[in-house]
């Protein structure tokens, strides 16, 4: 069956039936006849894939803080085909936004934010076509503030009913305002 696309043959379409196609190598040839008894005739050859499998995608550590370089393990995926060898893709997300430069299966400390979300997309690839995406996330947890320095005034000479006077500097690793509260004891 063939559909001319102009009265002077210059293109044509025909639609082959996919549901019949199985995996392999597939061969169409195309006849062309002018009603006269004329005709040409050509073959292309093409492939039909099996994708491979979605991974198991799994992050780690877990948890994870910005001290720590996250690192993507794809596995699982086979190819239906059997004739192909499954290597991956990656791309990262961060809350949700595609990280453009993100595309190996580690993610450095310094690419990552506390209480931030980070996804991997991991795809199967078997050299002739893409396989569904695996996924894992992690949310990045937030680490504890430091105690910088603590001081005593006066450091000496303190006698019973001597007003004393503390204080403390502290700072936060992922960037926040830390607070300080003091609780005086006898020892």
């Amino acid at each position: 069956f063939i559909v001319w696309a102009d009265p002077e043959p210059k293109a044509y379409f025909r639609s082959g039936p996919p549901d019949t196609l199985t995996v392999g190598s597939h061969r169409v040839t195309v006849t062309a006849q002018d009603g006269n008894g004329n005709y040409a005739s050509t073959s292309t050859r093409f492939d039909v894939n099996d994708p491979p499998t979605e991974p198991t995608v799994t992050l780690a550590p877990d948890p994870a803080t910005t001290d720590d370089t996250l690192v993507a393990t794809a596995s699982g995926s086979i190819d239906p085909d059997g004739t192909d060898p499954v290597t991956y893709l990656y791309q990262w997300y961060e809350d949700g936004e595609v990280m453009t430069d993100q595309t190996t299966d580690t993610l450095s400390s310094a690419d990552t934010v506390a209480g931030q979300t980070y996804l991997i997309e991991v795809t199967p690839d078997d050299g002739i076509g893409l396989g569904p995406p695996g996924t894992a996330e992690i949310t990045i947890a937030n680490r504890p503030p430091s105690i910088d320095s603590v001081s005593i005034t006066p450091a000496t000479g303190i006698e019973v009913g001597t007003r004393l006077l503390c204080e403390a500097t502290g700072s936060d690793p992922d960037g926040g305002n830390p607070t300080a509260s003091f609780k005086w004891t006898n020892e």
